[in-house]
């Protein structure tokens, strides 16, 4: 049962894989990874001239925590599916290394 696991396991994380792989080449295509490389410099000089100029008033702990419960509303994406619920759920036991 261990084996069918990790055998599933295997084949849903290659099967994401592929498909990440297939839509980056269209996303990540020369001129939008110069455009990325551009913008990313831009930014590590506008957050240097911050840190010169950073304002002693604001609370940046409340704001990194706000940002932080916000990011964690949004479901992560794990190679469980709906069908799982129903299927694996009686295995479960079997399969503790893979649930996890």
């Amino acid at each position: 049962m261990i084996n069918e696991a990790t055998t599933l396991f295997r084949k849903r994380q290659k099967a994401i894989r592929k498909e990440k792989n297939y839509y980056n080449k269209f996303i990540f295509n020369g001129h939008f990874t110069v455009f990325l490389l551009i913008l990313f410099g831009a930014f590590i000089m506008g957050y240097g001239e911050w840190l010169k100029h950073i304002p002693q008033h604001i609370d940046y702990a409340l704001i990194t925590s706000i940002i932080i419960a916000l990011l964690s509303l949004f479901p992560l994406r794990t190679l469980l599916k709906e069908a799982d619920q129903i299927f694996l759920l009686p295995f479960e036991k079997y399969m503790k290394r893979y649930m996890t």
